[in-house]
């Protein structure tokens, strides 16, 4: 664009020049041709090849006058063009962003296996041993293959089992206690004999320290107390581990 401003300036300085030229010599003829009607054709054929060379002179000078007005106003017409910028390549189009697949469902974690059952299997101490004795008797051997052997085979997956032994309140605590862990102790080695793994087994004598809640025994006899007090005379036995599902 600002180059076809300059070239149109140019042609119209050029135009300007010419046109100027032509109006000059054509008052000069005209003013000569009227003055000289009256002459002969031959003078007028004359003095119209001197008029030619003439206006061929007048052009020369009009083309030089030209060329010297051209070289002065250049300078000024191109400190007046306007800057042409260069045109910017266009700039990448971003490519759309892809679909966002949707997240693929999560498998929830299988639940937790519930916890270990505990069964409490309480066997009386009169069907397992005599008064103040630890040693086992046909009839405790019996009870234990009834109430607890025939219930561990109910059992998938043994975690524990827990044998407590108990005593009444006759006599001192240190001695309850001694005789509470023997029974303890003679009911875990029944229990290995008939195939229970001993690391599962645990003992533990309680003495007198846990009594049967409601026994209360105030016989003044000795053999009516002893017998009041069999509750206490106890053997407890916990077996923890996962039941076989029916």
């Amino acid at each position: 664009a600002s180059h076809q401003v300059l070239l149109g300036n140019l042609l119209l300085i050029g135009a300007v020049f010419c046109e100027a030229s032509y109006v000059v010599i054509g008052k000069k003829l005209s003013a000569e041709m009227v003055a000289g009607q009256q002459q002969q054709p031959t003078d007028l054929l004359g003095q119209l090849d001197r008029k030619t060379d003439a206006l061929e002179n007048v052009k020369a000078d009009a083309a030089l006058t030209f060329q010297d007005e051209l070289t002065r106003q250049a300078p000024t017409l191109v400190a007046q063009a306007p800057v042409i910028k260069p045109i910017e390549a266009p700039k990448p189009v971003a490519e759309a962003p892809k679909p966002v697949e949707p997240p693929k469902p999560v498998t929830p974690p299988p639940p937790p296996p519930p916890p270990a059952a505990v069964q409490k299997i309480t066997l009386a101490s009169k069907a397992l041993f005599d008064f103040d004795k630890a040693v086992l008797k046909p009839e405790g051997m019996a009870a234990i293959d009834r109430d607890v052997i025939s219930k561990l085979k109910d059992v998938q997956k043994l975690e524990l089992v827990l044998v407590t032994g108990h005593t009444d309140p006759i006599g001192t605590q240190a001695y309850n206690q001694k005789l509470s862990e023997r029974r303890a102790d003679a009911v875990r080695n029944y229990l290995v004999s008939k195939g229970v793994a001993k690391d599962k087994i645990e003992t533990l004598g309680m003495g007198k320290t846990q009594p049967v809640p409601g026994v209360v025994c105030t016989q003044k006899n000795m053999k009516e107390k002893i017998a009041c007090f069999a509750p206490d005379r106890r053997v407890e036995v916990e077996v923890k581990g996962e039941a076989i599902k029916r």
